[in-house]
């Protein structure tokens, strides 16, 4: 995404109104979660201990050892199922649990990155941890909300490997 985005043309007008679309979308699911009091927020990755939040109170509640995950040995770059991909490293409030937008202040990055997968230019692989079978966006957040947007079913990412020690 190194070339320059005209912001005028139609097609960059038109992934401004797919983002408000989306993020219309998220607040409104915000607020029928709220109401069924439901929680499908995207799952974290806690940067101290690099482990899902979730994993690690289920693990605490249950009063089990929370082992330490630190990255593996070499970063792969590998084809990836959007759908493994349910988490963040530090944006998890950003997106809901379908990597919608959240923050209105997000658009023009988004329709950006959106007008992008469609030039001839093309988009970098986004980088992504995993931990068992689940991925976690550690770069990409926009380009994986885009993509899961536009129903794509697979990315091209660096992928680390968070192996647990102690």
């Amino acid at each position: 995404m190194q070339g320059v985005i005209q912001t005028g043309t139609r097609n960059y007008l038109e992934a401004r109104s797919e983002f408000q679309k989306a993020h219309a979308r998220a607040r409104w699911l915000g607020l029928v979660d709220r109401l069924l009091r439901r929680c499908r927020r995207l799952c974290a990755l806690n940067d101290m201990a690099a482990e899902p939040v979730g994993a690690a109170c289920l693990r605490q509640a249950a009063g089990l050892a929370h082992p330490r995950l630190v990255p593996g040995p070499r970063r792969l770059v590998e084809d990836v199922l959007l759908e493994r991909v349910i988490g963040s490293l530090g944006r998890a409030d950003d997106y809901t649990a379908d990597f919608l937008p959240r923050r209105g202040s997000d658009e023009e990055r988004w329709a950006r990155v959106r007008v992008a997968l469609d030039s001839l230019e093309g988009v970098p692989p986004i980088e992504l941890y995993v931990v068992g079978g689940d991925y976690y966006v550690k770069d990409g957040h926009h380009r994986v909300s885009v993509m899961k947007r536009m129903g794509l079913r697979r990315v091209e990412a660096y992928v680390t490997r968070l192996v647990p020690v102690g």
